[in-house]
């Protein structure tokens, strides 16, 4: 008889034998033939579930004897998920109690299979009529659970101080038991054959249906703090380590850095006590404080040069985890529409600047309302990013009120009655004295809209494009937003055309396009305004995610409409973009 702690589950199905009459009745054969079928049926699929919950053990216990933890355990419509550490993904199924026979003797019985430990090693079992023993092949063998592909033998008894010991002999690959049903009796097939299972008088088992009710192994999964603890259909529990609800999180999408580059990452910390950096790459510096890991690259590097940081983060448990952020030196070029960036050989105006392209007054201009298109609008970061833009031009006239993207670098940090007259005026609060992300002087600022309603009056509206002047597709990692003055006035007090925005959302919707012009099925968005809360400052909108595109248009998308479409002013400004090369 066995000792050890027992995992088992009951194999309480038998196939009883069926009687026919002598008297021919076509009615009553057909029921009979349709109760075997479906016994038959039943018998299959309860075979199935067994067989499918003793590989989901087998694969725990290999997990355990390996000291894996779980990471990860979630329910499903059957039962539960769970990830462990080392990446096996485990289908854990509910379970019901079987029932008893119908006669009270089959169901009691019946075989239960399950595992037992035994010297740090899991073996299966199988117990009939009370009696527990080893399951174990044609030559006598015990099979353990775990080693499916090899298991080591025993330890060997320690070398000298410091030197491990050799491999012990004894050791025996994993295999799996197979239960299956041959002439009505139960079998199991450790890999060389299928064999009777016998019960404590060494008689064959029946399987009947009747039997009742064996589903899965598991009957509830408990999430712990610490652990996770499992019980069986059979009442036994144990428990596994999880590590889920400790560790941290990082969006690493963009890791490209330019040489001398400082950029700081939000930290997501669950489960945390403690946290450090372990180890850096030559020549790059990282540090941690709060949840903000800071990461600076080295000032001499190349492009292409990468790196690597490490971080350990420690529970109250005393568990460590060590995460690995990999970190690039890239060629990052920035559109900043500042004049000392300007490389090109000379814009719209024959000008080598920006500045000269904000146009006075804000609404009215002769460069963005001269009523003809002989020199339509237009600006190209020729030399650095290569991106560019020219006004929509709708009407012909070479107006700005079809849509377009005008530099500029009028602002304000209050919100006094702005209206179309401030149209180019960002709207951002502490900002040293000027309005430009960063606090530099020039940016841009964007008009145009497509109403998403088929009835709307814009539906049909050409949006700005954002484009690559030399016809190449590259990657737009990321670009400042906020809001223009024009926009908050409106947003909050409303005006002759539109009511205020009220508890709708203002936002930026993305629609690019690949290197063929095709455009792509995912669009980034942008909230700037929800309800009271309005962005007032310069931030971060990530487009990395986009790859590769030819081009760019940002709709601005609202719910408030006067009954010709979207009427909060369709505004807001952008600085500082970001090209990968």
């Amino acid at each position: 008889m066995i000792k050890a702690k027992h995992f088992y589950f009951a194999l309480a199905l038998a196939l009883g034998p069926a009687a026919l009459t002598s008297c021919y009745d076509d009615s009553d054969l057909k029921e009979r033939v349709g109760n075997v079928e479906d016994r038959v049926a039943a018998i299959e699929q309860r075979i199935e579930a067994i067989n499918s919950d003793i590989s989901t053990l087998r694969q725990l216990i290999a997990s355990l004897s390996e000291g894996a933890v779980i990471t990860s355990v979630e329910t499903t419509a059957g039962g539960y998920r769970l990830v462990m550490s080392d990446g096996r993904v485990l289908e854990v199924k509910h379970g019901a109690d079987g029932a008893d026979g119908a006669d009270g003797r089959d169901g009691a019985d019946a075989p239960v299979v399950g595992v037992a430990e035994e010297g740090g090693v899991y073996y299966w079992t199988i117990t009939t009529g009370g009696k527990t023993d080893w399951l174990r092949d044609s030559e006598g063998n015990r099979l353990p659970v775990s080693g499916a592909d090899g298991e080591k033998g025993e330890p060997g008894e320690p070398g000298q101080p410091g030197q491990p010991g050799g491999a012990g002999s004894d050791g025996a690959d994993g295999r799996t038991p197979t239960i299956g049903v041959k002439e009505g009796y139960w079998t199991v097939d450790y890999g060389d054959g299928p064999q009777f299972i016998l019960d404590e008088n060494g008689e064959k088992v029946r399987a009947v249906p009747e039997s009742g009710g064996i589903g899965g192994l598991f009957s509830s999964v408990v999430p712990g703090e610490d652990e996770i603890v499992f019980t069986l259909v059979s009442g036994e529990s144990f428990s596994v380590p999880r590590v889920d609800n400790f560790g941290l999180a990082i969006d690493t999408s963009d890791p490209y850095f330019r040489p001398g580059q400082t950029r700081e990452y939000a930290l997501t910390l669950t489960g945390v006590s403690d946290i450090y950096v372990s180890k850096v790459s030559d020549g790059w510096k990282a540090s941690v404080e709060g949840t903000t890991l800071t990461a600076t690259a080295p000032a001499t590097a190349s492009t292409g040069d990468r790196g690597d940081i490490r971080v350990i983060v420690v529970n109250k448990r005393h568990d460590v985890r060590a995460f690995r952020i990999s970190v690039e030196v890239a060629d990052v070029r920035v559109l900043t529409f500042e004049d000392s960036d300007y490389k090109g050989s000379g814009n719209m105006l024959g000008r080598k600047d920006w500045t000269s392209l904000v146009d006075d007054p804000q609404y009215g201009g002769k460069l963005l309302y001269p009523n003809n298109d002989d020199n339509l609008y237009r600006w190209h970061d020729e030399g650095n990013t290569e991106l560019a833009s020219q006004l929509v031009n709708a009407y012909g006239d070479g107006n700005l009120w079809s849509g377009g993207m005008a530099v500029s670098n009028y602002f304000s940090t209050d919100e006094p009655a702005g209206n179309y007259d401030t149209q180019l005026s960002a709207f951002v609060k502490g900002t040293g004295g000027k309005g430009g992300a960063g606090g530099s002087a020039n940016f841009c600022v964007q008009n145009g809209y497509k109403d998403t309603n088929p009835s709307g009056f814009a539906y049909n509206n050409e949006l700005p494009r954002l484009y690559f002047a030399d016809g190449k597709a590259r990657t737009v990692k990321s670009m400042k937003v906020c809001n223009t003055l024009y926009f908050v006035n409106v947003w909050r007090n409303g005006n002759g055309l539109s009511a205020p925005g009220g508890d709708n959302t203002f936002k930026i919707v993305v629609y690019a396009y690949d290197e063929k012009g095709e455009m792509i099925p995912s669009h980034p968005s942008f909230t700037l305004a929800d309800g009271s809360d309005i962005v007032s400052e310069w931030k971060t909108f990530d487009l990395s995610s986009l790859g590769k595109v030819s081009a760019l248009t940002f709709n601005l998308e609202c719910g408030v409409d006067n009954g010709y479409g979207m009427s909060i002013p369709a505004y807001f400004a952008f600085d500082d973009v970001e090209v990968l090369f």
